[in-house]
């Protein structure tokens, strides 16, 4: 997690630090700082977990995270193909997204 990779499945389900929604982790001096029990939208200050994600184990140690799951998909397409233009690769991705995939 602290890498932050999206993978595979970032354009359709976001950044791993998009979806945690808290964590537990374990300062330099052995504090324990815990947002397992926050809100998934903070508007007062800064998201401290958001900190943690990406540091690389710099400021603490992650012990236990929570990460928005979502349901496996019934099934999955694959499509290869070949374009002329970054301009057709656009309509493409237009006329995919108009489309309703759930």
């Amino acid at each position: 997690m602290s890498t932050n990779a999206g993978g595979l499945h970032y354009v359709k389900y976001g950044s791993l630090r998009g979806n945690v929604i808290g964590l537990r982790a374990v300062l330099p001096n052995g504090s324990i700082i815990d947002t397992l029990d926050a809100h998934k939208k903070e508007n007062v200050g800064y998201r401290i977990d958001q900190l943690f994600i990406g540091s690389e184990g710099t400021l603490g140690i992650i012990t236990d995270a929570a990460i928005l799951c979502y349901r496996q998909p019934i099934s999955t397409t694959l499509c290869f193909l070949a374009v002329q233009s970054m301009n057709t690769v656009k309509q493409i991705l237009a006329k995919v997204h108009s489309y309703n995939c759930q």
